[in-house]
Protein backbone atom coordinates (compact mmCIF):
# COMPACT_ATOMS: atom_id res chain seq x y z
CA UNK A 1 0.00 0.00 0.00
CA UNK A 2 1.26 3.50 -0.99
CA UNK A 3 1.44 5.84 2.64
CA UNK A 4 2.42 8.83 3.64
CA UNK A 5 3.74 9.67 7.11
CA UNK A 6 3.08 13.33 8.09
CA UNK A 7 5.92 14.07 10.75
CA UNK A 8 8.66 12.77 12.06
CA UNK A 9 8.25 12.55 15.53
CA UNK A 10 8.60 9.08 17.69
CA UNK A 11 4.90 8.06 15.98
CA UNK A 12 5.41 9.15 12.37
CA UNK A 13 9.35 7.73 12.65
CA UNK A 14 7.97 4.08 14.45
CA UNK A 15 5.01 3.66 11.91
CA UNK A 16 6.59 4.75 8.97
CA UNK A 17 9.22 2.30 9.72
CA UNK A 18 7.16 -0.56 10.59
CA UNK A 19 5.12 -0.26 7.48
CA UNK A 20 7.86 0.01 5.50
CA UNK A 21 9.55 -3.27 6.87
CA UNK A 22 5.66 -4.95 6.53
CA UNK A 23 6.66 -4.10 3.01
CA UNK A 24 4.68 -0.93 2.00
CA UNK A 25 5.54 2.06 -0.30
CA UNK A 26 6.00 4.54 2.33
CA UNK A 27 6.99 8.73 1.80
CA UNK A 28 7.70 10.58 4.97
CA UNK A 29 6.53 14.33 5.18
CA UNK A 30 7.41 17.24 6.99
CA UNK A 31 7.83 21.30 7.16
CA UNK A 32 11.69 20.29 7.50
CA UNK A 33 12.96 18.69 4.25
CA UNK A 34 16.52 17.42 5.09
CA UNK A 35 14.95 15.79 8.52
CA UNK A 36 12.06 13.96 6.33
CA UNK A 37 14.89 13.14 3.75
CA UNK A 38 17.28 11.89 6.62
CA UNK A 39 14.51 9.26 8.34
CA UNK A 40 13.79 8.08 4.81
CA UNK A 41 17.46 6.88 4.68
CA UNK A 42 17.20 5.85 7.91
CA UNK A 43 14.46 3.73 7.45
CA UNK A 44 15.43 2.64 4.19
CA UNK A 45 13.43 -0.12 2.40
CA UNK A 46 12.84 2.15 -0.39
CA UNK A 47 11.11 5.19 1.76
CA UNK A 48 11.52 8.83 0.74
CA UNK A 49 11.05 11.67 2.35
CA UNK A 50 10.33 15.62 1.41
CA UNK A 51 7.88 18.38 1.54
CA UNK A 52 3.89 17.27 3.24
CA UNK A 53 2.55 18.09 -0.35
CA UNK A 54 4.88 15.76 -1.98
CA UNK A 55 4.21 13.19 0.39
CA UNK A 56 0.87 13.11 0.28
CA UNK A 57 0.19 13.14 -3.39
CA UNK A 58 2.89 9.83 -3.47
CA UNK A 59 0.17 7.87 -1.52
CA UNK A 60 -3.33 6.90 -0.76
CA UNK A 61 -3.32 6.69 2.54
CA UNK A 62 -2.07 9.93 4.65
CA UNK A 63 -1.09 9.07 8.26
CA UNK A 64 -1.21 12.44 10.24
CA UNK A 65 1.68 11.72 12.53
CA UNK A 66 1.43 15.32 14.26
CA UNK A 67 -0.33 16.81 17.51
CA UNK A 68 -3.90 17.46 16.77
CA UNK A 69 -2.82 21.32 16.97
CA UNK A 70 -0.41 20.85 14.04
CA UNK A 71 -3.27 19.17 11.76
CA UNK A 72 -4.74 21.93 10.22
CA UNK A 73 -1.69 23.40 8.93
CA UNK A 74 -0.30 20.05 7.46
CA UNK A 75 -3.59 19.27 5.59
CA UNK A 76 -3.42 23.06 4.27
CA UNK A 77 -0.11 22.27 3.11
CA UNK A 78 -1.07 19.36 1.88
CA UNK A 79 -4.00 21.20 0.01
CA UNK A 80 -6.60 19.20 1.11
CA UNK A 81 -6.26 15.87 0.74
CA UNK A 82 -9.16 15.03 -1.65
CA UNK A 83 -10.02 11.36 -1.80
CA UNK A 84 -7.10 10.58 0.28
CA UNK A 85 -7.31 7.87 3.56
CA UNK A 86 -6.43 10.42 6.02
CA UNK A 87 -5.37 8.86 9.50
CA UNK A 88 -6.11 10.64 12.54
CA UNK A 89 -4.04 9.19 15.14
CA UNK A 90 -4.38 12.55 17.84
CA UNK A 91 -5.49 12.44 21.14
CA UNK A 92 -6.41 15.94 21.47
CA UNK A 93 -5.47 16.72 24.94
CA UNK A 94 -3.13 18.88 26.94
CA UNK A 95 0.70 18.39 27.22
CA UNK A 96 0.38 17.42 31.04
CA UNK A 97 -2.77 15.34 30.29
CA UNK A 98 -4.72 17.68 32.68
CA UNK A 99 -7.54 19.17 29.85
CA UNK A 100 -9.03 18.22 26.94
CA UNK A 101 -8.41 21.12 23.69
CA UNK A 102 -11.47 19.95 22.56
CA UNK A 103 -14.32 18.00 23.12
CA UNK A 104 -17.13 19.18 24.40
CA UNK A 105 -19.23 19.35 21.43
CA UNK A 106 -16.73 17.47 19.01
CA UNK A 107 -13.92 15.63 18.29
CA UNK A 108 -10.39 15.52 16.93
CA UNK A 109 -11.54 13.19 13.85
CA UNK A 110 -14.71 15.20 13.61
CA UNK A 111 -12.86 18.54 13.31
CA UNK A 112 -9.99 17.09 10.94
CA UNK A 113 -12.94 15.61 8.29
CA UNK A 114 -14.69 19.46 8.17
CA UNK A 115 -10.45 20.69 7.31
CA UNK A 116 -9.93 18.37 4.78
CA UNK A 117 -14.12 17.61 3.70
CA UNK A 118 -13.31 15.44 0.65
CA UNK A 119 -10.71 13.03 2.51
CA UNK A 120 -12.09 9.91 4.35
CA UNK A 121 -11.05 10.57 7.78
CA UNK A 122 -10.15 7.30 10.42
CA UNK A 123 -9.18 7.87 13.74
CA UNK A 124 -6.90 4.81 14.47
CA UNK A 125 -3.55 4.25 16.68
CA UNK A 126 -4.47 6.75 19.11
CA UNK A 127 -4.41 4.45 21.88
CA UNK A 128 -0.84 2.75 21.07
CA UNK A 129 2.59 4.55 22.25
CA UNK A 130 5.43 5.13 19.89
CA UNK A 131 7.44 2.63 21.61
CA UNK A 132 4.96 -0.32 20.84
CA UNK A 133 5.63 0.20 16.57
CA UNK A 134 8.55 -2.03 16.47
CA UNK A 135 7.28 -5.65 16.78
CA UNK A 136 9.97 -6.85 18.87
CA UNK A 137 8.84 -4.17 21.45
CA UNK A 138 5.74 -6.15 22.10
CA UNK A 139 7.16 -9.23 23.19
CA UNK A 140 5.17 -11.59 21.16
CA UNK A 141 1.79 -9.60 22.46
CA UNK A 142 -0.67 -8.45 20.15
CA UNK A 143 -2.22 -5.48 20.74
CA UNK A 144 -5.10 -3.69 19.41
CA UNK A 145 -5.63 -1.02 16.99
CA UNK A 146 -9.09 0.39 16.99
CA UNK A 147 -10.62 1.89 13.88
CA UNK A 148 -13.43 4.06 13.69
CA UNK A 149 -14.73 5.92 10.68
CA UNK A 150 -18.02 6.66 8.67
CA UNK A 151 -16.13 5.33 5.46
CA UNK A 152 -16.13 1.41 4.95
CA UNK A 153 -13.67 1.06 2.36
CA UNK A 154 -11.05 3.35 4.16
CA UNK A 155 -11.55 1.52 7.34
CA UNK A 156 -10.48 -1.54 5.79
CA UNK A 157 -7.53 0.16 3.93
CA UNK A 158 -6.11 1.29 7.67
CA UNK A 159 -7.26 -1.97 9.48
CA UNK A 160 -5.27 -3.75 6.99
CA UNK A 161 -2.23 -1.68 7.66
CA UNK A 162 -2.71 -2.45 11.19
CA UNK A 163 -2.88 -5.82 11.11
CA UNK A 164 0.26 -5.76 8.38
CA UNK A 165 2.56 -4.95 11.55
CA UNK A 166 1.22 -7.42 13.85
CA UNK A 167 -1.80 -5.38 15.48
CA UNK A 168 -4.96 -6.73 15.52
CA UNK A 169 -7.68 -4.57 14.22
CA UNK A 170 -10.81 -3.58 15.90
CA UNK A 171 -14.11 -2.32 14.00
CA UNK A 172 -14.94 0.75 16.30
CA UNK A 173 -18.08 2.07 14.05
CA UNK A 174 -18.80 5.25 12.73
CA UNK A 175 -19.75 8.73 13.78
CA UNK A 176 -23.43 7.41 13.52
CA UNK A 177 -23.08 4.82 16.10
CA UNK A 178 -20.52 7.73 18.19
CA UNK A 179 -18.02 5.15 19.33
CA UNK A 180 -14.18 5.55 19.39
CA UNK A 181 -14.59 7.80 16.68
CA UNK A 182 -16.33 10.05 19.30
CA UNK A 183 -13.78 8.97 22.37
CA UNK A 184 -12.72 12.72 23.20
CA UNK A 185 -15.85 13.88 23.85
CA UNK A 186 -16.73 14.95 27.17
CA UNK A 187 -20.29 15.54 27.19
CA UNK A 188 -21.66 11.85 26.26
CA UNK A 189 -18.58 9.67 26.84
CA UNK A 190 -19.95 7.13 24.16
CA UNK A 191 -17.00 4.87 25.07
CA UNK A 192 -14.27 4.81 28.31
CA UNK A 193 -10.86 3.18 28.53
CA UNK A 194 -10.70 1.43 31.66
CA UNK A 195 -8.01 -1.00 33.09
CA UNK A 196 -8.05 -4.72 32.18
CA UNK A 197 -6.32 -8.36 32.26
CA UNK A 198 -6.66 -10.57 29.36
CA UNK A 199 -7.55 -14.14 30.66
CA UNK A 200 -6.80 -15.56 26.88
CA UNK A 201 -3.43 -13.70 26.52
CA UNK A 202 -2.70 -13.06 30.35
CA UNK A 203 -1.55 -9.51 31.29
CA UNK A 204 -0.62 -7.44 28.39
CA UNK A 205 0.87 -4.28 27.37
CA UNK A 206 0.54 -0.58 26.53
CA UNK A 207 -2.65 -0.02 25.31
CA UNK A 208 -3.97 -3.32 25.35
CA UNK A 209 -4.20 -2.61 29.21
CA UNK A 210 -7.20 -0.62 28.25
CA UNK A 211 -10.74 -2.05 27.47
CA UNK A 212 -13.54 -0.38 25.27
CA UNK A 213 -16.23 -0.05 27.36
CA UNK A 214 -19.51 1.60 25.65
CA UNK A 215 -21.41 3.64 28.55
CA UNK A 216 -25.13 4.20 26.93
CA UNK A 217 -26.25 6.78 29.74
CA UNK A 218 -24.99 10.09 30.38
CA UNK A 219 -23.09 11.26 33.21
CA UNK A 220 -22.78 13.82 35.12
CA UNK A 221 -19.76 16.70 35.42
CA UNK A 222 -18.46 15.28 37.99
CA UNK A 223 -18.89 11.57 36.75
CA UNK A 224 -17.20 12.65 33.83
CA UNK A 225 -14.22 14.29 35.38
CA UNK A 226 -13.57 11.19 37.62
CA UNK A 227 -13.73 9.49 34.85
CA UNK A 228 -11.33 11.74 32.92
CA UNK A 229 -8.94 11.80 35.70
CA UNK A 230 -8.65 7.40 35.76
CA UNK A 231 -8.43 7.36 32.27
CA UNK A 232 -4.96 9.76 32.71
CA UNK A 233 -3.57 8.14 35.69
CA UNK A 234 -4.41 4.92 32.96
CA UNK A 235 -2.25 6.59 29.85
CA UNK A 236 0.55 7.59 32.30
CA UNK A 237 1.12 4.48 33.88
CA UNK A 238 0.87 3.24 30.25
CA UNK A 239 3.41 5.05 29.05
CA UNK A 240 5.88 4.37 31.67
CA UNK A 241 5.49 0.82 31.39
CA UNK A 242 6.00 1.49 27.73
CA UNK A 243 9.28 3.55 28.24
CA UNK A 244 10.55 0.60 30.45
CA UNK A 245 10.01 -2.18 27.68
CA UNK A 246 11.88 0.34 25.28
CA UNK A 247 14.58 0.85 27.30
CA UNK A 248 15.10 -3.06 27.97
CA UNK A 249 14.96 -3.69 24.09
CA UNK A 250 17.51 -0.47 23.54
CA UNK A 251 20.03 -2.06 26.30
CA UNK A 252 19.58 -5.55 24.77
CA UNK A 253 19.90 -4.65 21.58
CA UNK A 254 23.06 -2.09 22.63
CA UNK A 255 24.49 -4.98 24.36
CA UNK A 256 24.57 -7.32 20.92
CA UNK A 257 26.71 -4.84 19.57
CA UNK A 258 28.91 -4.66 22.25
CA UNK A 259 29.73 -8.08 22.14
CA UNK A 260 30.43 -7.49 18.68
CA UNK A 261 32.71 -5.20 19.12
CA UNK A 262 34.73 -6.98 22.08
CA UNK A 263 34.84 -10.32 20.25
CA UNK A 264 36.32 -8.27 16.63
CA UNK A 265 38.09 -5.28 18.16
CA UNK A 266 36.11 -3.41 15.77
CA UNK A 267 37.65 0.09 15.88
CA UNK A 268 34.58 1.35 14.47
CA UNK A 269 31.83 -0.06 16.79
CA UNK A 270 34.68 1.58 19.25
CA UNK A 271 33.43 5.02 18.97
CA UNK A 272 30.06 4.24 18.29
CA UNK A 273 29.82 2.38 21.37
CA UNK A 274 31.90 3.59 23.70
CA UNK A 275 31.97 7.87 24.67
CA UNK A 276 35.23 9.73 23.83
CA UNK A 277 35.27 10.53 27.96
CA UNK A 278 34.51 6.66 29.30
CA UNK A 279 36.50 5.39 32.13
CA UNK A 280 37.11 1.37 32.96
CA UNK A 281 38.35 0.64 35.79
CA UNK A 282 40.12 -2.92 34.99
CA UNK A 283 42.08 -4.69 37.90
CA UNK A 284 45.02 -5.08 38.87
CA UNK A 285 45.47 -1.77 37.47
CA UNK A 286 45.73 1.34 39.58
CA UNK A 287 44.41 3.91 37.38
CA UNK A 288 41.16 3.50 34.97
CA UNK A 289 41.94 4.07 31.27
CA UNK A 290 39.17 6.31 29.12
CA UNK A 291 37.95 6.51 25.73
CA UNK A 292 37.29 4.00 23.32
CA UNK A 293 41.08 3.63 22.93
CA UNK A 294 40.92 3.06 26.42
CA UNK A 295 38.97 -0.29 25.51
CA UNK A 296 41.08 -1.49 22.87
CA UNK A 297 43.55 -1.39 24.98
CA UNK A 298 42.29 -4.10 27.48
CA UNK A 299 40.62 -6.02 24.50
CA UNK A 300 44.28 -6.04 23.04
CA UNK A 301 46.18 -7.20 26.32
CA UNK A 302 43.51 -10.23 26.58
CA UNK A 303 43.85 -11.04 22.87
CA UNK A 304 48.17 -10.77 23.24
CA UNK A 305 47.71 -13.94 26.23
CA UNK A 306 44.67 -15.46 24.37
CA UNK A 307 44.74 -14.69 20.27
CA UNK A 308 41.27 -16.22 20.02
CA UNK A 309 39.53 -15.17 22.91
CA UNK A 310 35.65 -14.48 22.30
CA UNK A 311 32.83 -13.43 24.99
CA UNK A 312 29.34 -15.14 25.54
CA UNK A 313 27.19 -12.79 27.14
CA UNK A 314 25.16 -15.21 29.50
CA UNK A 315 22.26 -12.80 31.22
CA UNK A 316 21.94 -8.81 31.81
CA UNK A 317 20.25 -7.16 34.21
CA UNK A 318 19.38 -3.21 33.80
CA UNK A 319 18.33 -0.33 36.34
CA UNK A 320 18.04 3.38 35.06
CA UNK A 321 21.16 3.92 33.42
CA UNK A 322 23.45 0.77 34.50
CA UNK A 323 23.46 -2.60 33.03
CA UNK A 324 25.04 -5.72 34.52
CA UNK A 325 25.88 -8.33 32.40
CA UNK A 326 27.59 -11.67 32.68
CA UNK A 327 29.77 -13.21 30.32
CA UNK A 328 31.96 -16.16 29.51
CA UNK A 329 35.28 -15.79 28.40
CA UNK A 330 36.31 -18.48 26.33
CA UNK A 331 40.33 -18.57 24.40
CA UNK A 332 43.35 -20.77 24.27
CA UNK A 333 46.90 -19.72 26.09
CA UNK A 334 48.84 -18.91 23.15
CA UNK A 335 50.70 -15.95 24.51
CA UNK A 336 52.29 -14.90 27.89
CA UNK A 337 49.78 -13.86 30.14
CA UNK A 338 50.76 -11.76 33.67
CA UNK A 339 53.76 -13.01 32.80
CA UNK A 340 52.96 -16.80 32.49
CA UNK A 341 54.29 -18.48 29.49
CA UNK A 342 51.79 -19.80 26.67
CA UNK A 343 50.37 -23.53 27.44
CA UNK A 344 48.11 -23.97 25.24
CA UNK A 345 45.38 -24.66 27.56
CA UNK A 346 41.89 -23.71 26.66
CA UNK A 347 39.93 -21.47 29.72
CA UNK A 348 36.86 -20.42 29.87
CA UNK A 349 35.78 -18.04 32.58
CA UNK A 350 33.20 -16.01 33.96
CA UNK A 351 33.37 -12.09 33.84
CA UNK A 352 30.68 -9.51 35.99
CA UNK A 353 31.05 -6.48 34.46
CA UNK A 354 28.76 -2.87 35.28
CA UNK A 355 28.26 -0.69 32.87
CA UNK A 356 26.87 2.56 33.03
CA UNK A 357 25.33 4.95 30.07
CA UNK A 358 24.59 8.45 28.59
CA UNK A 359 23.34 9.54 25.40
CA UNK A 360 23.35 5.83 23.75
CA UNK A 361 26.92 5.05 25.03
CA UNK A 362 29.38 3.95 27.72
CA UNK A 363 30.39 6.23 30.11
CA UNK A 364 31.60 3.78 32.84
CA UNK A 365 32.32 0.12 33.45
CA UNK A 366 33.49 -1.96 36.32
CA UNK A 367 34.89 -5.43 35.22
CA UNK A 368 35.08 -8.31 37.64
CA UNK A 369 36.64 -11.36 35.49
CA UNK A 370 37.69 -14.35 37.62
CA UNK A 371 41.38 -14.11 37.48
CA UNK A 372 41.72 -16.25 39.76
CA UNK A 373 40.17 -19.16 38.22
CA UNK A 374 41.91 -18.11 34.47
CA UNK A 375 45.58 -18.40 36.34
CA UNK A 376 44.44 -21.58 38.13
CA UNK A 377 43.21 -22.94 34.11
CA UNK A 378 46.41 -21.98 32.65
CA UNK A 379 48.47 -23.71 35.29
CA UNK A 380 49.94 -20.64 36.69
CA UNK A 381 48.50 -20.72 40.04
CA UNK A 382 47.38 -24.11 42.28
CA UNK A 383 43.36 -25.64 41.20
CA UNK A 384 43.16 -26.44 45.22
Amino acid sequence: MKVAIIGTGNMGSGLASALATAGHEISIGARDLVKAAALADTIGHGAVGGGILAAAKLADVVVLALPYGAAADAIKLAEGLAGKVVVDISNPISADYQELVIGHTTSAAEEIQKLAPQAHVVKAFNTIFAQLLAPDARQGKTLQVFVAGDDAAAKVSVSALATSIGFEAVEAGSTDQQPLYRADRRDEYPLWLLPRQRSDRGSSLGADLIELKFLNERFSTEHLETLFKISRSIMITSSHMADGLATVQANRQFMQRFVLFINTADPTLATELVSSNAVFFVPGRPDPVSGPAGYLEIINMMRSGFPDIQWTLEETVAEGDKVVARFTMRGTHQGTFFGVPATGKKIAVQALNIYRFSDGKIIEERGQPDLLGLLQQIGALPSQ
